[in-house]
């Protein structure tokens, strides 16, 4: 059986190849595309151009039977946007549900159970001041359950 320590840094792993993989014709998938590569581990550098997505841990509860360990990993995902309408902001929102909603993820160590969104949060929009003027900034959360059981 796998070290259950390893856990969490093999889902992090699995999560950025998913994000970065190439489809068959050589191209990124739409979730990157339309964040221009931007995912960024717990927090993005400062500066970062908008869109982009900071992604989390923020669960990790071990269970475990007499034969078996498995993990109930909770993922958040933050998408930003400075783009005047919402259609940014939701085309990014479903681009990241269609990567990873129901979708296998190759863990090593582990055997995935299933991974699946939980649940999705607009939250209110909030100015930001530049040197170049205000911008409003759109927020969304998406939560990701992640269940995994050792090998």
């Amino acid at each position: 059986m796998a070290d259950n320590s390893d856990v969490l840094y093999q889902i992090s792993k699995a999560l950025y190849s998913k994000f970065t993989a190439l489809d068959g014709s050589g191209e990124p998938n739409a979730f990157y595309s339309a964040v221009n590569g931007a995912l960024f581990e717990d927090r993005a550098p400062q500066g970062s151009n908008y869109p982009y997505v900071v992604w989390h841990i923020i669960d990790s509860p071990k269970e475990r039977t007499f034969s078996e360990e498995m993990r109930d990993t909770l993922i958040q995902f933050d998408i930003f946007s400075s783009d005047s309408s919402s259609v940014e902001i939701k085309n990014i929102y479903f681009h990241l549900s269609d990567l990873y909603d129901e979708k296998a993820l190759s863990i090593t160590g582990s055997t995935l159970i299933c991974m699946r969104e939980e649940t999705m949060h607009v939250l209110p929009p909030e100015d930001e001041t530049t040197p170049e003027g205000t911008r409003t900034i759109k927020h969304y959360i998406v939560d990701f359950s992640i269940y995994t059981v050792l090998t």
